[in-house]
């Protein structure tokens, strides 16, 4: 149901699994609130989650996706399931709006055909939507 961005800092609308119709598509953020340079952006991504950082057993994996998906695992548990149209209003619903920086753009925001939508639009640039577990945890210094 979900799916990285990807770690190429390019448009995720050439990536795969990224530009899947029916995957949540997610783009990495670090500390600051600013994508990760990393991270895959565009008009594809619909949501941003912390990605840098992130203390785990997996080493060299978007971190980022996997915290959505524990917000997509809790949602179904007291929701139910829903279809990933609905699960990306939804995230979307919970997330911020409009704090994130260096989200940047493609190049070029022309027409442009949504497998998503299945229909032809003009891109809108990269969604501006951040989303957190509610787990505050910082590296405590010694």
């Amino acid at each position: 149901m979900q799916a990285a961005a990807g770690n190429e800092g390019v448009d995720a609308s050439h990536a795969s699994p990224a530009r899947a119709p029916s995957a949540v598509t997610v783009g990495g953020t670090d500390i600051s609130d600013s994508r990760d340079n990393l991270s895959n952006f565009g008009c594809v991504v619909d949501i941003f989650a912390p990605g840098v950082d992130i203390i785990s057993a997996g080493v060299g994996c978007p971190d980022a996706a996997p915290l959505v998906s524990g917000v997509i695992a809790t949602l179904i548990s007291s929701d139910g399931n829903l279809s990933p149209l609905d699960m990306k209003a939804k995230l979307q619903q919970m997330a911020v709006e409009g704090v994130l920086l260096n989200i940047r753009e493609p190049s070029k925001l022309p027409l442009v055909f949504s497998a998503k939508l299945n229909a032809v639009y003009e891109a809108v640039g990269t969604p501006n939507f951040l989303i957190q577990n509610g787990i505050n945890f910082r590296k405590s210094s010694p």
